[in-house]
């Protein structure tokens, strides 16, 4: 009966904000955020200075025997019954409201050579949005909020983990090398020992290389490489990869660049050196000439940041032009190429049209009409076979991202409509839709699709990414509206404190944003004395129950006790 009283409690609040929300639209003007952003280099950070299913994912049956597990007991058992069957483990970590997060198990899992591989290894899945998983998360390393896939072995050492973005062959490849293809080689070692000897120069057999190549390293949890070192441990393992191991040392050397692409410039400085970078552009150089090095290469180079292939063709003169050339050529053989799947299509049109913003000022919004043509082509088709496919529920948001980023607002938009009944209102495509809203100048649509993200949202990290969203969105183009800002961000942050699980890496960035917004929205709000100690006391709980995160300590520890005067 709590539980019944609390949905209709969250229910007559939502309909409290909606019937004060919808007259709230009518008085939006486009020049509402122009004074908020002067003040927030001046507060910025001062808010936190102060503060079974066996054989069914997500409905979806499989033929490969799964385990489902919740609890620190049942990996025990699992991990107790690999033991007694000289089996490894395989871990899905899959959180349930995470519709953007089901490539492995719509593109792999039902494959009969899948299917046989799995009998070699104790399969289990965990719904990372489920309750008491967050101690779950804490011994296999993995974001809640996000979905990853690691082999370890009976005694809990990590062999691999492995990238959604990897083809399906790449995949099938790296779990058949980490098991030991054949009966005259052993499973691969655990990964931690691999990165030690390869950094202290012992020789390595070819299968170790290719451990280390087509290792998930944007996941590598913190025993294996710091955030803040991963980029110099590609470095330094890129320079170690022999010459001949070519694919493997052009891994290597492309994930060294990228990985500092990701930090901040004065931790990125020197990490990877300037001739190592050349390394990696001229392997790239030599991998687009050939398609079957381009194929191999596919998960890479059809997701690097804008960035990322900056630094890779930042060579200066012939060579740069070049080399971008080459790049585009290679990426629109892929995005043309049907025999691969259509997210990887969409992610080689989407790095075309990174590629081409590069030799463009930085706040243009040109598309080359040849390229913009071809977006609306292929994104319209691809999203549209994805209206019709279950198995593919995350291309749709993707064609239709893809579609806004080019100019190509009202196709993206009908796109996204179409999507949301075969979705179930999924949060991706609404945000989506706020959006769009707001390229056009529509601030009330803006803000409506927007809240309704975040009501559609569901499990506890998602909802703060979304409710944070929603409280920028607010701050930004409402700031007047102080009453419903103030009632948004405490909802927030009691859902936080009830859940502070939810206190995930990228849903503390989302929090961090959102800080820094209502801290420079203070400077225009009636002044409430109690409205600082109040999220200050919100935000305790979550910290308190993170202390083995990383990003923890920057969120929490020290900032708050200085706020306080310790």
């Amino acid at each position: 009966m709590r539980g019944l009283h609390k949905n209709k409690a969250h229910v007559s609040q939502s309909r409290r904000m909606d019937s004060r929300i919808r007259p709230l639209l009518n008085r939006i003007v486009s020049g509402a955020a122009t004074g908020l952003r002067l003040g927030v280099l001046a507060l910025l950070g001062a808010l936190l200075l102060s503060q079974g299913q066996s054989a069914a994912l997500n409905g979806h049956l499989h033929p490969a025997h799964w385990h489902e597990a919740r609890s620190s007991a049942d990996l025990d058992r699992l991990f107790a019954q690999a033991r007694r069957e000289s089996k490894l483990v395989f871990v899905y970590w899959q959180p349930a409201s995470c519709k953007p997060c089901l490539n492995p198990q719509s593109k792999l899992f039902n494959r009969d050579d899948f299917v046989q591989l799995s009998r070699r290894f104790v399969a289990i899945h965990i719904d990372g949005d489920a309750t008491g998983t967050e101690f779950l998360a804490r011994q296999l390393h993995v974001h809640e909020s996000s979905p990853s896939t690691l082999m370890l072995s009976p005694e809990r050492d990590e062999l691999t983990r492995l990238s959604s973005e990897l083809d399906a062959e790449q995949y099938l490849g790296v779990l058949r090398s980490t098991i030991g293809g054949s009966a005259s080689r052993q499973a691969v070692r655990p990964i931690r020992q691999v990165v030690d000897d390869a950094l202290t120069g012992l020789d390595l057999p070819n299968h170790e290389w290719r451990q280390l190549a087509h290792y998930a390293w944007e996941e590598a949890p913190s025993p294996l490489a710091e955030p803040r070192a991963r980029a110099r441990v590609l470095a330094q393992l890129a320079q170690a990869c022999p010459l001949q191991l070519r694919a493997s040392r052009a891994r290597l050397l492309i994930q060294a660049v990228v990985t500092q692409g990701r930090q901040a410039p004065r931790e990125a400085s020197e990490l990877v050196p300037e001739p190592l970078k050349r390394s990696a552009a001229l392997a790239l150089q030599r991998a687009f000439d050939d398609e079957r090095s381009t194929r191999e290469l596919i998960d890479l180079i059809a997701h690097l940041s804008p960035s990322a292939q900056a630094s890779l063709t930042r060579l200066g003169g012939a060579d740069g032009v070049q080399l971008r050339a080459t790049w585009d050529r290679a990426l629109q053989r892929l995005n043309n190429d049907h025999r691969l799947a259509a997210d990887q299509r969409l992610a080689a049109l989407q790095s075309r049209l990174d590629l081409a913003r590069l030799s463009l000022p930085p706040a243009s919004t040109h598309v080359p009409a040849p390229l913009r043509d071809e977006i609306r082509r292929m994104a319209v088709q691809l999203g549209n076979a994805a209206l019709e496919s279950p198995k593919q529920p995350a291309n749709a948001s993707r064609a239709a991202r893809l579609l806004s980023q080019a100019g190509l607002i009202t196709e993206s938009d009908q796109l996204l409509r179409a999507s949301l009944p075969g979705q179930g209102g999924a949060s991706e495509l609404m945000a989506q839709l706020a959006d769009n809203a707001r390229a056009r100048g529509q601030f009330g649509e803006t803000l409506l699709w927007s809240r309704r993200a975040w009501e559609a949202a569901q499990g506890p990290s998602r909802r703060l990414q979304w409710g944070a969203a929603y409280a920028r969105q607010l701050v930004e183009l409402a700031p007047g509206e102080v009453s419903l800002i103030d009632e948004v961000a405490n909802q927030i942050l009691a859902e936080l404190t009830h859940r502070p699980e939810a206190l995930t890496e990228p849903s503390s960035t989302a929090l961090r944003d959102l800080a820094e917004h209502l801290l420079a929205w203070q400077v225009m709000a009636p002044e409430d004395p109690e409205r600082h100690d109040r999220w200050t006391q919100q935000l305790r709980p979550a910290c308190a129950g993170r202390p083995w995160q990383p990003f923890s300590h920057e969120l929490c520890d020290g900032p708050i006790q200085h706020r306080n005067g310790a």
